[in-house]
């Protein structure tokens, strides 16, 4: 599996339930549109909390993580390079993207994952 992560940051002006609501109900279909080939597509909605130390609370300087995974690398690829071949593809998701994100802040990374086994020792 090879997943790739998205930060984003809604538009300026949006609530986060506008933000919630749009993603939900029209940019994740374009989504599964743009790339078929996803094997999953997750939106992982962050809510602050207060800091147990003073109590403040922070705007977090994103407010979703997307999770977006491959078969493997190769399938991203692929999937990237048909999307990126695609100009009228291209400019619907910009054009939605323009109605829920703050561009300038969105960012991709890919996921290498390490984990820890923390059950008790034996």
């Amino acid at each position: 599996m090879f997943t790739v992560i998205g930060l984003f940051k809604r538009r300026p002006g949006m609530t986060m339930d506008e933000f919630i609501h749009y993603y939900e109900n029209f940019h994740s279909r374009l989504g599964k549109k743009a790339v078929p080939t996803m094997v999953s597509y997750r939106r992982r909605y962050l809510h602050p909390v207060p800091y147990p130390i003073d109590g403040s609370v922070m705007e977090p300087e994103y407010d979703v993580i997307t999770e977006m995974s491959y078969a493997d690398r190769a399938a991203f690829e692929d999937a990237n390079g048909k999307l990126m071949g695609d100009a009228a593809l291209i400019a619907m998701v910009i054009e939605d993207e323009e109605k829920l994100f703050d561009r300038s802040k969105c960012r991709l990374v890919f996921v290498e994952d390490h984990e820890t086994d923390m059950s008790p020792e034996q």
